[in-house]
Formats: C-alpha cells, structure tokens, sequence
C-alpha cells in the first residue's frame, strides 16, 4: 500500500483508494477536485493484498492528521462534479450528517443489497447457483427499489450510501471507519448503515451531481468473482448485525 498526498493546505481532502495514481481517471478525479480547492490523499493499492476498506482507513488516518474540516470518500472512476461547495457547506453547517450527490442523474439511496431478507436470500442460492441467483437478485433490485420479495427494506428505505462520493465532517470520521472484514462490495453500505444507528445520515440534493463509471475493480456485468464478493460481503452483513450482538472491530 503506497500513499500519495496532494496537499496545498485546503481545509477538504479527499481520500481515493485506486490501484494505480497514474491513471487517466484518476488524473481527471485530481483535476476537478483540485478546481474546487480540494486536496487529496490517494491510497495506491491492487492485487491479491487489496482491501477497499483497509485502503479507504488508511487514508482517512492520513487525511486527520492535517486536521481538515471535511473529508471527501471518493472512488476514483467520478467525474462532472457539480454542487461541490454546496455539499462541504450543507455538511459543515448541519450536525449528524453526509452529504452525497446524484449518480448519473438518481438519487443515492442504498439498494436491497441491505435487506436482511435479500442478503439472507441471495448469500444461500449463490452458494448453489451463484449465477442464476446473480442474475435474479439485480433483477429485484432494479424492479422493486427499497423492497425485497415484496416485503419493505427494514434498512434499504431512505438510507443514503456513502459511496461512491460522500462528503463528511472530519469529526464524524474520528469516530466511525470502514470495516475492514469486508474485503470489496457491501463495505459502504454497512458503513452508511452503522452511522445511521448513531443517528448521522446521508443528505442528498438534485443540484449536487456526479457522474460515476462503475466496474473498474472487477469490470463490469456478472463475474464469479463479483458473485462471490457480494455474497461474502452480504452474508458477513446480515451475520454483523443481524445474526449476533457480538460487537465487531473495524479499525
């Protein structure tokens, strides 16, 4: 893991977990966030030894150290930000509270990846027919928006992802980290879930928008990597907080 800090002294940092700084993508994340007064941390990591989770806190840990006011969470496949002062602003001046976009024009609400029913549900089939199973649980999520089987969300409804571009107050991030039991997939809502259970929750705007590529840690469609990724994320979910009150380390 190799870190590279872009800092001028601005008062927001964003921290970009990517698997390699020189990319394209990641050069255009830098010049816009560099437009808006913004610096950055980017946590370089790949192959067998990657952990989004373990990226991510390691550059919020980078980021404290400088005593920033807000802390940008940041994939590094965004572009065409916009509404980007109004989100540090909004976040700033409100209590118990993160501020995320709209992705490609819709608003960022965590899907039924959350539900204990659908976490139950698809981590069991995928075990047997991991890519039928796939394949039918995006189908719910797409149709249904917040219910699974038919049966509301109990965490899915309302609940604003943190991913991936959520902007925070540094204090907030003092106290609440990634766990880094999750390898990649499901680690951000999980987190947006546990900062709910503290009463902090997403705020989002229709004039703050980004634009989002998506798959390029595993490409995109179905694979038996993502399959088994998302189940794995999915059942450690649904057994963290669903399963047992065994309280779990996540720094």
């Amino acid at each position: 893991m190799k870190i590279i800090s872009n800092l001028k002294g601005n008062k927001v940092i964003a921290v970009v977990p990517t698997a390699d700084h020189t990319q394209d993508r990641v050069q255009r994340l830098q010049k816009e966030l560099n437009a808006h007064k913004v610096d950055s941390i980017l946590v370089e990591n790949s192959g067998p030894t990657f952990s989004f989770s373990k990226s991510m806190n390691a550059g919020i840990k980078e980021s404290l150290n400088h005593q920033p006011d807000c802390v940008i969470l940041s994939n590094d496949d965004v572009w065409g930000i916009e509404g980007i002062d109004g989100m540090i602003n909004y976040v700033l001046s409100h209590d118990k509270c993160y501020a995320q976009p709209y992705l490609n024009g819709r608003k960022p609400v965590v899907n039924v990846t959350t539900s204990p029913l659908k976490l139950f549900f698809s981590y069991t089939l995928a075990r047997k027919a991991p890519f039928y199973a796939y394949k039918f649980t995006l189908g719910i999520m797409k149709l249904t928006s917040g219910f699974a089987l038919g049966i509301p969300s109990l965490i899915g409804n309302g609940l604003v992802s943190v991913q991936p571009f959520g902007v925070f107050k540094a204090s907030t991030l003092e106290d609440e980290m990634f766990d880094e039991n999750f390898h990649i997939y499901v680690e951000d809502d999980e987190f947006a879930y546990r900062l709910s259970l503290k009463g902090i929750h997403g705020q989002t705007n229709p004039s703050w928008r980004i634009r989002h590529d998506g798959g390029t840690s595993l490409g995109k469609g179905i694979s038996e990597d993502r399959i088994r990724l998302v189940a794995s994320g999915a059942s450690y979910f649904y057994t963290k907080h669903f399963k047992t009150k065994k309280e779990n380390k996540y720094t």
